[in-house]
């Protein structure tokens, strides 16, 4: 049996694409999120399979409460699709429609809130300048973002370079 454990960032929160993220680093195993150790303010792009480039912030409640209900969101969706599966082979003759409707329309939500926790997951103004105060971001930048529409926020940070950060995280 294979024993996959080790660290990772999960929790993605409080995204502004092209300038930043929150991600707490967990312990986890066969990459489900067990145990937070660190959340890191990361500058978007930086990151590479091993490493990033941002800042320590302490433990992020928001990213930590997201990693651990995205987990048990998708978790949920799958093994009710399974149970389903298993359900409809096992079957001879009538299938239980009721049960098997309420174990897609179960799989169906859980997957629309997994989605939607990414959606859910953005900074207020407040939080984007507090964070990109501890990022050394303008402040003037991350404001742009928010009263600029659509098509300015994505060309934002395109031809910017982004300051390291306190350090490698």
């Amino acid at each position: 049996m294979i024993f996959i454990h080790g660290s990772g960032l999960y929790g993605k929160c409080d995204h502004l694409p092209k300038l930043f993220y929150v991600a707490t680093r967990f312990g986890h195993i066969w990459y489900m999120p067990l145990i937070p150790w660190q959340s890191y303010l990361v500058i978007d792009g930086t990151e590479s399979r091993k490493d990033f480039s941002g800042c320590p912030i302490g433990l992020s409640a928001k990213s930590i409460l997201l990693a651990y209900f995205r987990m048990i969101s998708f978790l949920g969706a799958v093994c009710s699709m399974i149970s389903l599966a298993v359900i409809l082979n096992t079957v001879q003759g009538a299938i239980d429609w009721t049960q098997a409707g309420l174990l897609i329309v179960v799989s169906i939500v859980l997957f629309a809130l997994f989605w939607a926790s990414y959606r859910l997951g953005q900074p207020s103004p407040a939080r984007a300048l507090m964070l990109g105060k501890a990022a050394g971001i303008d402040p003037e930048m991350i404001e742009r973002y928010f009263d600029g529409s659509p098509e300015e926020r994505d060309v934002l940070g395109s031809g910017t370079e982004h300051p390291p950060g306190d350090g490698k995280a």
